[in-house]
Protein backbone atom coordinates (compact mmCIF):
# COMPACT_ATOMS: atom_id res chain seq x y z
CA UNK A 1 0.00 0.00 0.00
CA UNK A 2 2.61 2.43 1.07
CA UNK A 3 4.33 1.80 -2.40
CA UNK A 4 1.15 2.38 -4.37
CA UNK A 5 0.54 5.51 -2.52
CA UNK A 6 4.11 6.90 -3.31
CA UNK A 7 4.03 6.37 -7.28
CA UNK A 8 0.48 7.51 -7.10
CA UNK A 9 1.71 10.77 -5.23
CA UNK A 10 4.24 11.36 -8.47
CA UNK A 11 1.21 9.97 -11.05
CA UNK A 12 -1.57 12.60 -9.83
CA UNK A 13 0.06 15.80 -10.61
CA UNK A 14 0.35 14.73 -14.28
CA UNK A 15 -2.99 13.36 -14.78
CA UNK A 16 -4.80 16.41 -13.50
CA UNK A 17 -2.72 18.44 -15.83
CA UNK A 18 -4.97 17.02 -17.95
CA UNK A 19 -8.30 17.32 -15.98
CA UNK A 20 -11.04 17.36 -18.57
CA UNK A 21 -9.88 14.70 -20.36
CA UNK A 22 -9.83 12.69 -17.09
CA UNK A 23 -13.24 13.41 -16.21
CA UNK A 24 -14.48 13.43 -19.86
CA UNK A 25 -13.49 9.57 -19.90
CA UNK A 26 -16.09 8.74 -16.75
CA UNK A 27 -18.90 10.70 -18.16
CA UNK A 28 -18.64 9.12 -21.68
CA UNK A 29 -18.18 5.61 -20.78
CA UNK A 30 -21.07 6.01 -18.59
CA UNK A 31 -23.08 7.06 -21.43
CA UNK A 32 -21.60 4.34 -23.40
CA UNK A 33 -22.35 1.88 -21.25
CA UNK A 34 -25.72 3.44 -21.12
CA UNK A 35 -26.59 3.34 -25.02
CA UNK A 36 -25.18 0.09 -24.89
CA UNK A 37 -25.70 -2.57 -22.98
CA UNK A 38 -28.84 -0.92 -20.42
CA UNK A 39 -30.90 0.75 -23.35
CA UNK A 40 -31.73 -1.38 -26.21
CA UNK A 41 -32.66 -4.30 -24.02
CA UNK A 42 -35.43 -1.72 -23.05
CA UNK A 43 -36.30 -1.10 -26.05
CA UNK A 44 -36.15 -4.61 -27.90
CA UNK A 45 -38.80 -5.57 -25.27
CA UNK A 46 -41.12 -2.69 -25.70
CA UNK A 47 -40.75 -3.70 -29.97
CA UNK A 48 -41.70 -7.50 -28.56
CA UNK A 49 -44.73 -6.42 -26.24
CA UNK A 50 -46.01 -4.26 -28.91
CA UNK A 51 -45.67 -7.49 -31.32
CA UNK A 52 -47.49 -10.52 -28.96
CA UNK A 53 -50.17 -8.05 -27.73
CA UNK A 54 -53.23 -9.51 -28.68
CA UNK A 55 -55.29 -6.95 -27.61
CA UNK A 56 -56.25 -5.44 -30.62
CA UNK A 57 -57.10 -7.27 -33.99
CA UNK A 58 -56.37 -3.97 -35.98
CA UNK A 59 -52.73 -4.48 -36.59
CA UNK A 60 -52.03 -1.61 -38.80
CA UNK A 61 -52.97 0.69 -35.96
CA UNK A 62 -49.28 -0.85 -34.81
CA UNK A 63 -47.20 0.06 -37.19
CA UNK A 64 -46.36 3.40 -36.57
CA UNK A 65 -45.56 2.48 -32.68
CA UNK A 66 -43.17 0.30 -33.92
CA UNK A 67 -41.59 1.94 -36.59
CA UNK A 68 -40.92 4.88 -33.44
CA UNK A 69 -39.57 1.85 -31.49
CA UNK A 70 -37.42 0.74 -33.86
CA UNK A 71 -36.40 4.23 -35.25
CA UNK A 72 -34.96 4.78 -31.12
CA UNK A 73 -33.37 1.45 -31.26
CA UNK A 74 -31.64 2.50 -34.47
CA UNK A 75 -30.72 6.39 -33.05
CA UNK A 76 -29.51 4.77 -29.24
CA UNK A 77 -27.18 2.03 -31.24
CA UNK A 78 -25.41 4.62 -33.25
CA UNK A 79 -25.47 7.27 -30.60
CA UNK A 80 -23.37 4.10 -28.19
CA UNK A 81 -21.55 3.84 -31.38
CA UNK A 82 -20.40 7.23 -31.88
CA UNK A 83 -19.83 7.46 -27.86
CA UNK A 84 -17.61 4.46 -27.91
CA UNK A 85 -15.64 6.17 -30.81
CA UNK A 86 -14.91 9.84 -29.43
CA UNK A 87 -13.97 8.23 -25.68
CA UNK A 88 -11.60 6.27 -27.60
CA UNK A 89 -9.68 9.17 -28.78
CA UNK A 90 -10.07 10.76 -25.82
CA UNK A 91 -8.23 7.86 -24.32
CA UNK A 92 -5.41 8.13 -26.64
CA UNK A 93 -4.86 11.26 -26.30
CA UNK A 94 -5.23 11.41 -22.38
CA UNK A 95 -2.90 8.05 -22.37
CA UNK A 96 0.02 9.83 -24.96
CA UNK A 97 -0.12 13.63 -23.33
CA UNK A 98 0.41 11.68 -19.16
CA UNK A 99 3.12 9.15 -20.61
CA UNK A 100 4.80 12.44 -22.07
CA UNK A 101 4.81 13.94 -19.20
CA UNK A 102 6.13 11.11 -16.64
CA UNK A 103 8.88 10.43 -18.89
CA UNK A 104 10.10 13.79 -18.48
CA UNK A 105 9.14 14.12 -14.95
CA UNK A 106 11.27 10.83 -14.47
CA UNK A 107 14.58 12.13 -15.93
CA UNK A 108 14.11 15.61 -14.61
CA UNK A 109 14.18 13.74 -11.32
CA UNK A 110 17.69 12.02 -12.63
CA UNK A 111 19.16 15.06 -13.12
CA UNK A 112 18.52 17.00 -10.14
CA UNK A 113 20.60 13.98 -8.15
CA UNK A 114 24.39 14.75 -7.26
CA UNK A 115 27.42 13.43 -9.28
CA UNK A 116 28.41 10.87 -6.42
CA UNK A 117 24.82 8.96 -7.02
CA UNK A 118 25.81 8.90 -10.68
CA UNK A 119 29.34 7.80 -10.06
CA UNK A 120 27.73 5.31 -7.68
CA UNK A 121 25.20 3.15 -9.89
CA UNK A 122 24.65 1.89 -13.39
CA UNK A 123 23.79 4.21 -15.81
CA UNK A 124 21.62 1.78 -17.87
CA UNK A 125 19.71 0.89 -14.79
CA UNK A 126 18.98 4.26 -14.02
CA UNK A 127 17.39 4.96 -17.36
CA UNK A 128 15.61 1.44 -16.84
CA UNK A 129 14.36 2.32 -13.69
CA UNK A 130 13.30 5.25 -15.27
CA UNK A 131 11.31 4.10 -17.93
CA UNK A 132 10.13 1.31 -15.97
CA UNK A 133 7.92 4.25 -13.54
CA UNK A 134 6.79 5.35 -17.08
CA UNK A 135 5.26 2.40 -18.22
Amino acid sequence: MFLFRTIFKHIWPHIMKYKWSFWSLFVLQSARVFSSAILPPLVLKKIIDLISDSSTTDHLQKVPLLFDYISYLIIIIVSGYLVARVSGYIVVQFQANVIRDLHAYAFEKLTKHSYNFFTNQFVGGLVAKAKRFVR
